[in-house]
């Protein structure tokens, strides 16, 4: 038994088919089939039921795929590991991040990163702190920056940035004058919120109920995807939201005026995840690099 067949054999659990494992593989289907039925005859057991489509895994197949990723997942940080100790750290690093930490921290951070170890190839993909989550599980992403503490029993977080949540109003809006005003002010108001799974949301009502509290009834006059988009409807009128300070701050928006809310300051931490059996030796650096 070899690694390329522990490699085929984890791509036919990955698919649940003997074809599209041969496709990603760039192999014959045949070739597929042949591999993984030389490795059940190595080890005495049938790894693959054949008996329906998808193919699934016997119990035996899901307690080896479980060994064969722990054995491939050290083969490669032993091996990145040796490279990092010959300065010569190179692959790829996949980051998912949700919008806040994704459009204005992580960028400068891998930039710098590869400056300083220019064979690390990053990719990095922008969705909601839900979606970070669903990516690391899913190991398509190796590391993640979360706006909003959602912990996983495979998860580490560790917190690597501050932010602020503040609401906003359009300029010309009648509360844009009154500096502070009472949370109940807000009731009844237009709103610009983000998607659901969203961390700047998700923080607002964990702030608010760590008072008490929870945001008065009001009116969402639209859900924005991403945190410009955001500040763009309410420049145009749209309504008033709760906003990043890390995204106000990126470039002017003259036509929305920050009200502060009577007694209230909503601070919050951004976090790194990752989960520790998956790390190579590429994200043991970049966690490295972020924290130190």
């Amino acid at each position: 038994m070899d690694i390329n067949q522990l490699r085929t054999f984890m791509q036919v659990a990955r698919h649940s088919s003997f074809s599209l494992a041969a496709q990603a593989l760039g192999f014959t289907q045949a070739g597929v089939s042949r591999q993984v039925r030389q490795m059940e005859r190595e080890l005495g057991f049938d790894l693959i039921g054949r008996e329906q489509r998808p193919v699934t895994l016997t119990r035996a197949g899901r307690e080896f795929l479980s060994c064969a990723e722990r054995v491939l997942d050290d083969l490669e940080s032993t091996i990145q590991t040796i490279k990092v100790g010959s300065k010569q750290l190179a692959g790829p690093i996949n980051i998912a991040a949700s919008t806040i930490p994704g459009e204005f921290l992580a960028p400068d951070l891998l930039a710098r990163f590869t400056a300083r170890y220019p064979g690390v190839r990053p990719s990095l993909i922008i969705t909601d702190s839900a979606g970070v989550v669903d990516e690391l599980l899913a190991r398509r992403a190796d590391i993640g920056f979360l706006g909003a503490a959602l912990a996983h029993p495979k998860l580490r977080l560790v917190p690597f940035a501050e932010d602020e949540i503040i609401l906003v109003v359009p300029a010309g809006h009648p509360l844009a004058g009154k500096g502070t005003i009472p949370l109940d002010a807000l009731a009844g108001q237009p709103f610009v919120e983000r998607e659901g799974g969203s961390g700047t949301l998700e923080s607002l009502k964990r702030l608010l109920a760590q008072h008490g509290l929870a945001l008065p009834e009001h009116q969402v006059a639209m859900i924005a995807g991403t945190s410009q988009t955001q500040l763009a409807a309410i420049e145009a009128g749209a309504g008033l939201g709760f906003v990043s300070n890390l995204a106000l701050d990126s470039r002017p928006h003259p036509r929305v005026v920050r009200v502060e809310i009577d007694g209230l300051r909503f601070k919050r931490t951004l976090y790194m995840a990752y989960e520790n059996a998956s790390l190579s030796a590429v994200g043991q650096a970049f966690i490295g690099f972020v924290t130190e």
